[in-house]
């Protein structure tokens, strides 16, 4: 399995801590495309659907770095291509699984081996993979810091990030991407998580950094709208319930945090 790392050229730092915690696994590193090189606003418009072609520049150029990948891994010959981010903490594992790729269900184009350390909703039903378990991913986990994917999974991103309208996440774990790409597997625990998703994991100054700016804090709230906004509230809140609750309750679904180890 060929082990493709994106890193930016003004990140140095993460490239040396990176080559540190894959402990001697080869791997390709792929320059970024940097956002501050592609046109686009600065933010997304969070008031107006994500896939639409309203994502910012660095989201953009988040995609196009993904796509980079994609069509350097199909220019070779292997089955299979682990995509990492440079942002992450990755298991003491993780050679011995992408060492063996015998632990990767057949037919399976694409499969998340980090966690966003949120709850997502995975099949209860979950099969061995070596030391770890493998279940289908019932809802959008989104995060491309960490996954496999096959030679078909990849032309089929391929194809579908050419007019780069919405992020690699998106793109890859949303839940149209789930259906299409069925079954969609994560690995638990997984593999990696990013720096900022867990307490210290930011290790160096430079992980502070991101391809994407802060997002800047919204405008003030005026009366009428905070009004609004708490009239409003208990009604979305009680249109959202009935399918919240059926969910939590399908006996084939469970709803999880998956852990990092």
């Amino acid at each position: 399995m060929q082990v493709y790392l994106i890193n930016l050229d003004r990140h140095p730092e993460r490239l040396r801590r990176m080559t540190e915690e894959l402990r001697g696994v080869p791997f390709q590193r792929i320059a970024a495309v940097d956002g501050h090189t592609v046109p686009g606003s600065e933010h997304r418009d969070l008031s107006k659907p994500a896939d639409a072609g309203r994502i910012s520049k660095f989201d953009r150029a988040c995609t196009w770095s993904h796509r980079v990948v994609w069509r350097e891994f199909l220019a070779g010959t292997e089955r299979f291509a682990c995509v990492l981010e440079d942002d992450i903490h990755v298991s003491p594992d993780f050679a011995r699984f992408i060492g063996d790729e015998s632990w990767i269900p057949v037919g399976c184009d694409v499969l998340k081996i980090e966690t966003a350390m949120h709850q997502v909703f995975i099949e209860r039903v979950v099969r061995s993979g070596l030391d770890r378990s493998l279940a289908v991913l019932r809802s959008q986990h989104f995060g491309t810091a960490g996954y496999i994917v096959s030679r078909r999974g990849a032309a089929d991103l391929l194809r579908r990030a050419e007019e780069l309208d919405r992020s690699a996440d998106r793109l890859v774990f949303n839940e149209e991407a789930l259906r299409r790409h069925h079954p969609v597997y994560q690995l638990i625990p997984a593999l990696c998580v990013q720096g900022a998703r867990i307490r210290q994991g930011i290790v160096i100054p430079e992980m502070e950094s991101s391809i994407q700016p802060p997002i800047p804090p919204p405008l003030p709230k005026t009366f009428l709208r905070k009004i609004k906004a708490e009239v409003t509230r208990p009604f979305r809140q009680l249109a959202a319930l009935p399918k919240t609750l059926s969910r939590k309750l399908r006996w084939r679904e469970r709803w999880t945090v998956i852990p990092f180890v």
